[in-house]
């Protein structure tokens, strides 16, 4: 999958799925700095990318890491940990925060940002038991795997 390409096929942000997680204020109205930060992506970049996660790189199976793609996976259980817990964890995976990442929700949408951007804002990308949500780089170095039962997986191929 060619990242720079699909993270060209966007979409106005007005027509993303998932807009009102940063522009409602029953949920969270972010600044305008921020919000251009976070670029919508269109149906097609949504079918690449959800293709390539699931079918063509074999990184995905069904609710889980291929463990075979990986060096190692890390697992952290949301049930148990504090936000200030999840924050440090998410720090701790020393992911450069100018780094732009891929955010896939399957029908949701996908999306682009910055990892500084995600970590301030990940309880507003990820719902809890509504959203399973995969992120990973440009090079699939790295998966994200947020599963819905509150359970997140780390998948790191270097």
């Amino acid at each position: 999958m060619n990242f720079e390409e699909v993270i060209r096929k966007t979409m106005p942000f007005e027509e993303f799925k998932l807009k009102w997680r940063f522009t409602e204020e029953m949920y969270n109205v972010l600044s305008n700095e921020h919000l251009l930060e976070i670029k919508a992506l269109n149906s097609e970049a949504n079918e690449l990318i959800g293709n390539f996660l699931f079918d063509e790189s074999g990184l995905l199976g069904q609710y889980k890491l291929n463990e075979g793609q990986f060096k190692s996976i890390i697992e952290l259980d949301f049930r148990t940990k504090t936000e200030k817990e999840v924050t440090k964890w998410l720090e701790n995976l020393n992911i450069n925060s100018d780094e732009n990442v891929l955010l896939f929700w399957d029908s949701w949408g996908s999306a682009v940002t910055n990892w500084k951007i995600f970590k301030m804002y990940y309880d507003d990308f990820y719902y809890p038991v509504s959203d399973d949500l995969i992120l990973t780089n440009k090079n699939t170095d790295w998966i994200l795997y947020f599963f819905h039962e509150e359970i997140v997986y780390f998948g790191s191929r270097i």
